[in-house]
């Protein structure tokens, strides 16, 4: 004998009273065999309507800049503890990034080695973890720090939305990088993410070289200048990229690349050398042609070694 019962599935708040409606409607048919058909296909039909609308009701529309960051002053490995130079942005709860952003030492010899990576150090070290507590400028995790970061060496923590579904209505983007902190964009989908739009880090990461402000006129003594470092006072050469590894005192301008930043342009008138990170970045254009033709353009940026025993991430070369 046929039973005239409701099919089971599990409700939200959204299908509270998805029992009366199907009963209601089961009320109104006679138990013929077209009715029972007709009855359960508008069951099944109905009960994956609500899971659309339950995925839709759930789906974040998200753009612009989702991540706040703040540099980290006090950090130590195997300690749940970390002392943040602000607080703003972060709560209870929260997933986080901790990173550090620079931090490698090179070759400072005034030859074409200049800015050689020596070694990385903690430089791209990283890992994920989730705020327990806050106390004023502390912020206390779940899980004890697992690696080891220098701050002197631009450490930041980043926090990191969490979504079930996301829509990315209008391009996505994160705050630069000012010196301390900014450069990332980092996000978590455990479900879908549809990309409506970019998620666009154009020009966050690290800052490419300046031109120098003491100009020296055109003439042919002025010309050849081949140092690959110098200090701001020269006027021989613009400044150099930021990269992985700190600038130098008074080696911050002339073409020797800066790691995986760029070199800067000699005397007169070179190209800068493109920023590097996995590989190498291009060379700067020569002097004008009025000079020798001698190469003076900055070096492209060196290239850093990755690896899944390093596991390290690091920005892109200025």
């Amino acid at each position: 004998m046929f039973t005239n019962k409701l099919i089971p599935f599990k409700k939200s708040s959204a299908h509270k009273n998805v029992d009366l409606v199907v009963a209601n409607i089961n009320a109104n048919f006679r138990p013929t065999i077209a009715n029972r058909m007709l009855r359960y296909l508008f069951c099944l039909t109905f009960y994956w309507a609500l899971l659309a609308f339950d995925a839709s009701a759930q789906t974040s529309i998200i753009s612009g800049i989702i991540n706040n960051y703040t540099a980290v002053d006090s950090v130590k490995v195997g300690q749940k503890q970390l002392q943040v130079q602000s607080n703003v942005g972060f709560n209870v709860g929260d997933r986080i990034l901790l990173i550090q952003m620079q931090g490698a030492t090179i070759i400072t010899a005034n030859t074409s080695s200049f800015g050689t990576i020596n070694s990385l150090n903690e430089v791209g070290n990283y890992e994920f973890n989730t705020i327990a507590a806050i106390a004023g400028n502390f912020i206390y995790l779940k899980y004890a720090i697992t690696r080891n970061y220098n701050v002197a060496q631009k450490v930041q923590l980043v926090s990191v939305p969490v979504y079930l579904n996301a829509n990315v209505f209008s391009d996505i983007t994160g705050q630069p990088w000012n010196g301390n902190t900014g450069g990332i964009i980092a996000i978590e989908v455990t479900g879908l993410l549809n990309l409506s739009a970019n998620i666009n880090a154009s020009e966050l990461g690290f800052r490419g070289g300046v031109t120098n402000s003491n100009v020296i006129p055109y003439s042919a003594a002025n010309c050849g200048f081949t140092d690959y470092f110098t200090a701001l006072s020269t006027a021989n050469g613009a400044q150099k990229g930021e990269g992985i590894a700190a600038y130098q005192l008074n080696a911050e301008y002339a073409r020797g690349a800066q790691a995986n930043g760029g070199g800067g342009g000699n005397q007169i008138n070179a190209g800068g050398g493109g920023g590097g990170n996995f590989a190498m970045g291009g060379n700067g254009g020569n002097q004008m042609s009025a000079c020798p033709g001698t190469v003076q353009g900055g070096q492209g940026g060196k290239s850093i070694p990755y690896s899944n025993a390093l596991n390290k991430v690091f920005l892109g070369g200025g």
